[in-house]
């Protein structure tokens, strides 16, 4: 075998049948740069959360802890009882946990 059949071939790139999502990746700016399939809690920050954790910061620091109380804790209570609509559920039959893994944590110790 010579070095040249030794090497990996790779196939052709595939075109795109809905160009909406290939516009769509311009709202990921890592993308752009890299191939990134880190898609769990870490995945790819796109351009409108960045824009809201500005707005995030913003607030935090005109409001201080009364952002939390006056706002946040409200949106908060507002995405339970979205979701729980969705899923059909009681409003009290949802929570809100950090990660999954706190979640499961929390109900098998329970």
């Amino acid at each position: 075998m010579t070095m040249n059949e030794s090497r990996v071939q790779y196939p052709a790139p595939v075109a795109i049948e809905h160009p909406e999502l290939l516009a769509y990746r311009s709202e990921f700016p890592i993308l752009q740069r890299k191939t990134y399939l880190n898609s769990c809690s870490l995945g790819a920050l796109s351009n409108r959360s960045m824009q809201r954790l500005a707005q995030f910061m913003e607030m935090w620091n005109e409001w201080g802890a009364h952002a939390w109380y006056e706002i946040w804790m409200g949106e908060i209570a507002k995405a339970r009882q979205k979701f729980a609509a969705i899923i059909g559920a009681q409003l009290h039959e949802v929570a809100i946990a950090p990660s999954v893994s706190v979640a499961l944590s929390s109900i098998a110790s329970a």
